[in-house]
């Protein structure tokens, strides 16, 4: 066999078994989004992006999205602002001042009905 026929059967051959498998449409889903703000900066803010990259990178069903919303004051600044407008994020991280607050005031959902559920949470 010619040496340049060599050469492109091996190419052929690596090529097909480095691609990256294509799945079929009825494999291919969408992932949830969730919207993740926090008040952190610095270090403690580059662990949160670096927890959030880790976990989406660990799966295919969720994909949160962190938004870096400044310190907790301009956070709660910001989800007073979204709440307003009826576009709040899925989860938010708050001082406890700022989360009494806004509890206080009905804005928020105790989580402690929605963990003892099996189902129907959507």
């Amino acid at each position: 066999m010619n040496k340049n026929w060599i050469i492109i059967i091996v190419f052929l051959i690596l090529n097909s078994a480095c691609s990256p498998v294509k799945k079929e449409p009825a494999e291919i889903k969408n992932p949830v989004e969730i919207e993740f703000w926090y008040g952190l900066e610095g270090m403690s803010g580059k662990a949160v992006e670096d927890i959030a990259a880790a976990f989406n990178s660990s799966q295919d069903d969720y994909y949160v999205k962190a938004v870096q919303q400044g310190n907790y004051t301009e956070t709660s600044r910001a989800l007073h602002a979204a709440i307003i407008s009826n576009t709040e994020p899925a989860c938010l991280l708050l001082s406890h001042d700022h989360s009494t607050s806004l509890y206080l005031r009905g804005a928020l959902i105790p989580l402690n009905g929605l963990m003892n559920q099996t189902s129907g949470i959507q």
